[in-house]
């Protein structure tokens, strides 16, 4: 059995490179995700005492895509 290392001498210099790029992206992914969340549970958890269900969930959809939008473009700068 021929490894890796036997047929592409630079694998681990190739592996350390993946590395790097893949930690940045998941903390900014896992980041972004958590943001979200927190956002979505402070757009909703106000409007337990809307007078109806659908302009409850209307507002709070409102809210979020305005946070979502703003929170996207600063990830994406």
């Amino acid at each position: 059995m021929r490894l890796v290392d036997d047929v592409l001498p630079q694998a681990q210099a190739v592996n350390r490179l993946a590395a790097e790029t893949v930690d940045p992206l998941t903390a900014t992914q896992r980041g972004i995700l958590r943001a979200v969340d927190d956002r979505y549970r402070a757009t909703t958890t106000p409007l337990l005492g809307a007078s109806t269900r659908r302009q409850a969930t209307q507002d709070a959809m409102c809210a979020l895509a305005g946070v979502v939008v703003a929170l996207w473009t600063l990830a994406t700068r």
